[in-house]
């Protein structure tokens, strides 16, 4: 039972796979499941400083957050460009 889940869907005894597709894997898991969402985890939850009735309106919540999202989208744009150039 654990052969046939293993066995590649294509039937074959080995499975492999070109590096310009591990590398588009890698980037669109790194983009989508860890910067683009830690930059929206970034905007919601650290928009008020501690010291909220004084300081009303700190830019660090606003840097990191652009910044994730810009490097998020940036590595997506990577994975995208790997496949159309081996497509």
């Amino acid at each position: 039972m654990i052969d046939w889940l293993l066995t590649p869907l294509s039937g074959a005894g080995t499975h492999q796979i070109a590096p310009w597709a591990s590398w588009h894997a890698r980037a669109m898991v790194l983009a989508w499941a860890v910067l683009l969402p830690l930059g929206a985890i970034t905007a919601r939850y650290f928009k008020l400083s501690r010291d909220w009735p004084r300081v009303l309106d700190p830019k660090a919540w606003w840097l990191l957050h652009r910044g994730l999202q810009y490097l998020g989208v940036g590595l997506m744009s990577v994975g995208v460009l790997l496949v159309w150039n081996h497509a």
